[in-house]
């Protein structure tokens, strides 16, 4: 295919203005906090990150197909994020994921997407 047939790249969806981030990738992590919630069980969260790890920003907006993904106001955020999500992966890999920890990650996510309207779970 010649590179002009191609088709144009996407911008990335739902920009928290605070944070340059978009919030979409929250569905990332999200069907895990409602697993928790759901059946307080933080060995179905494991297993669930076992089966699909959770990807890093950049895989789940792919460079591919989306434009301006990371950016000068974004750039530190993404590697945090990026950060938080090698460690939750590697302790559900490892069998050491607790509750509360996975619980303090989760926020932390949701902070560095959110920034001051991020929502906590307990």
């Amino acid at each position: 295919m010649n590179p002009s047939e191609r088709e144009p790249k996407q911008e990335v969806d739902q920009i928290e203005p605070e944070t340059g981030m978009s919030v979409d990738w929250s569905n990332e992590v999200f069907g895990l906090a409602l697993a928790l919630q759901r059946t307080g069980d933080i060995n179905e969260v494991v297993a669930m990150i076992r089966k699909r790890p959770r990807r890093k920003y950049e895989e789940r907006f792919p460079l591919s197909i989306y434009t301006e993904v990371v950016t000068k106001q974004n750039e530190g955020g993404v590697r945090r994020l990026d950060e938080l999500v090698d460690r939750l992966n590697n302790m559900a890999n490892v069998g050491t994921l607790t509750r509360e920890e996975f619980v303090s990650i989760y926020n932390k996510m949701n902070d560095l997407l959110r920034g001051r309207g991020a929502k906590h779970i307990s």
